[in-house]
């Protein structure tokens, strides 16, 4: 008998089915050849333009300005950081030689900037010292962070923090937290309450008996519990003296009930 070959037909539904996957499959392969396009183009333009800025004359240094310094010593500090005019602008890393150039104790803060196409601006945040401390009669800078710094000009204007270096400080020393935090606070609350007095020294050698020197022979005695409180009432018992004409040698305001001690005639 022979044997008859019959085609089997597809229903509509499968084919549409079949045809839906095809499509889907193309769009994922044009998906996929348009990202890798992109993403070749993409570094063949970067090298393309790294190139380019490295090699137009167009970015070689011109000017390096320093900001926030004295002349002589920007001129130093343009030294140190090896930046040199006729460079390419791209062809030193910032943050390294910021970093470098804030190991310098003076300094506080560093950024440096790019100002395209050829200028190079150093901007410069110095420590500025707010009490000195005095170890074996070296003299030495209190900055906001508690750094050390060497002595500082016009010293004699800043008052003198005792009782807070117990040995010979190092090259890169700082004060004690605790120390800083009631130097600060002490600074802070004299210029808000008696802003036209002027501290001469403290000595935190204990910390529930901190006296603070100010004015020709005065000085008063305070907690470091609780000096917000102990200024709160300051204000008003040197108000009460100056009316009564009391000259006084001392003022203890660690305790409940101030105590006033005159000055024997």
């Amino acid at each position: 008998m022979e044997r008859k070959n019959f085609k089997v037909k597809k229903r509509p539904k499968v084919r549409r089915e079949e045809w839906r996957r095809i499509k889907t499959n193309l769009r994922r392969i044009l998906i996929f050849s348009i990202l890798l396009g992109v993403i070749l183009l993409f570094f063949l333009l970067r090298a393309e333009c790294k190139k380019f800025l490295l090699s137009s004359p167009a970015f070689k240094i011109r000017e390096i300005e320093v900001r926030g310094i004295a002349k002589e010593k920007a001129d130093a500090l343009i030294e140190k950081s090896n930046l040199k005019k006729g460079e390419n602008i791209f062809c030193f890393n910032l943050k390294e030689i910021s970093g470098a150039l804030i190991q310098e104790r003076s300094i506080r803060k560093v950024v440096i900037l790019r100002h395209l196409p050829d200028k190079i601006i150093i901007e410069v945040e110095q420590r500025i010292p707010l009490a000195i401390a005095q170890w074996d009669g070296q003299i030495f800078g209190i900055d906001q962070d508690g750094v050390l710094l060497q002595e500082p000009p016009n010293f004699s204007l800043l008052p003198e923090v005792k009782g807070i270096l117990e040995k010979r400080p190092l090259s890169r020393a700082e004060v004690e937290s605790e120390d800083l935090k009631i130097i600060m606070e002490i600074q802070n609350l004299f210029s808000k309450t008696l802003p036209n007095f002027r501290i001469r020294s403290l000595d935190l050698a204990q910390k529930r008996k901190i006296v603070v020197f100010f004015n020709e022979n005065s000085c008063l005695y305070l907690s470091s519990e609780n000096l917000a409180s102990n200024f709160s009432l300051l204000k008003r018992v040197l108000a009460d003296l100056s009316q009564k004409d009391i000259k006084y040698e001392y003022i203890d305001l660690r305790f409940k009930d101030i105590y006033v001690k005159p000055v024997k005639e």
